[in-house]
């Protein structure tokens, strides 16, 4: 019994932790980049997203630039997005268009039109979050990252789980876990009345 008892407690107490692990998705914006196309970050679910705020002339955005250049080559289309945000008002789209090209850098480059930096708490850059293929920030770095860190927080963040998994999951688990306590109740409650009237025949 009092093994029966622990097993739904552990059942409980991991649906429970599961439920506060799902986080809300990162805030929604649409920019237009450098090349007037739209970009809506709902629009990637599905993919893992490199959000990174930087601006042109920031030398430790450069060394960013390229780590994310190499890193791009080693994962297939589809799979991983990455969108320069730029928080320099000098940063204008021909600015932008002459920085991607000058360092072969293949991917989103916009202005911060949306107040993002506000919007995301940016205080300094290069400041990069990485945002699950369910729409959640998986984790955010200051500073240059290299390219193992990089990879690694890519690869974690296509690794977690969706949320309606977890939801469901976690909904299981507590169901079992009350479950099991409930059929505890019941047995106790059917011993005990068997210790009251169960020697008593009826005549």
């Amino acid at each position: 019994m009092k093994k029966a008892v622990l097993i739904a407690l552990v059942l409980f107490s991991l649906g429970l932790t599961l439920v506060f692990l799902i986080e809300e998705p990162a805030p929604d914006f649409t920019v237009v980049d450098a090349y007037g196309q739209s970009f809506e970050l709902s629009d990637h679910r599905g993919e893992v997203v490199v959000l990174e705020f930087m601006f042109t002339t920031c030398p430790s955005c450069l060394a960013q630039t390229e780590i994310f250049k190499d890193v791009k080559a080693s994962y297939s289309e589809g799979d991983l997005t990455i969108v320069s945000i730029t928080v320099s008002l000098s940063d204008n789209n021909t600015v932008l268009r002459q920085y991607s090209e000058s360092h072969e850098a293949g991917w989103v480059f916009a202005t911060d039109s949306e107040n993002l930096i506000e919007t995301y708490g940016v205080g300094s850059v290069p400041h990069t979050l990485f945002i699950d293929r369910s729409g959640r920030v998986a984790s955010s770095y200051v500073g240059v990252l290299d390219e193992d860190g990089v990879s690694r927080r890519i690869d974690n963040a296509m690794s977690l789980m969706d949320p309606i998994i977890t939801t469901t999951l976690s909904v299981a688990l507590i169901a079992a876990g009350i479950g099991i306590l409930s059929y505890i109740g019941y047995s106790k409650r059917d011993t005990i009345r068997e210790r009251l009237f169960g020697g008593a025949e009826s005549s």
